[in-house]
């Protein structure tokens, strides 16, 4: 089953199988085949088929701080919480909300933009051979965040009924 995303004229389509709930028994070794693609032809048509990206831990800690990001359990002090994936194709930047008013920033704040919602930063790094220092960031808005959360829990029961 594929989590397909429009992401602002972008479509996002990602494709994990092979989750495996007993990951914590094989170490660092149970690895998700994943198929991922990002287009908005003509000029951006990047795509991964058939490769090891994410662990099945990774989706379960992925899965698990964004219900924490949506529930507002993250500080909302801190800047940012960075989710690097042990393969570098894929760094997350989970934002919490914020309080706009106390940040020094803005000397003005307008009426009902008190508060930045939550949001993330999906960084996809370019593969050429090997993984380069290029990358696109793809934006994430609360709905969106739900929709990957559940996509990844998704996975995970997924699994369950084919063993």
């Amino acid at each position: 089953m594929s989590f397909i995303l429009d992401l602002s004229g972008i479509e996002l389509k990602l494709d994990i199988r092979g989750y495996d709930k007993n990951y914590d028994k094989t170490s660092d070794n149970s690895w998700c085949e994943c198929d991922f693609s990002f287009r908005a032809r003509p000029w951006l048509d990047y795509e991964i088929k058939n490769d090891e990206l994410l662990l099945s831990s990774e989706v379960d800690e992925l899965s698990k701080s964004l219900t924490k990001l949506l529930k507002g359990e993250f500080c909302e002090h801190c800047e940012c919480y960075e989710f690097w994936c042990l393969e570098s194709d894929f760094v997350f930047k989970l934002y919490p909300q914020k309080d706009r008013r106390e940040d020094p920033k803005y000397a003005y704040i307008a009426p009902a933009y008190e508060f930045q919602d939550i949001y993330l930063e999906w960084c996809v790094y370019f593969w050429h051979d090997y993984c380069t220092e290029n990358f696109m960031t793809f934006t994430l808005q609360r709905e969106d965040i739900e929709k990957l959360r559940d996509y990844l829990i998704s996975v995970k029961k997924n699994s369950l009924r084919l063993r």
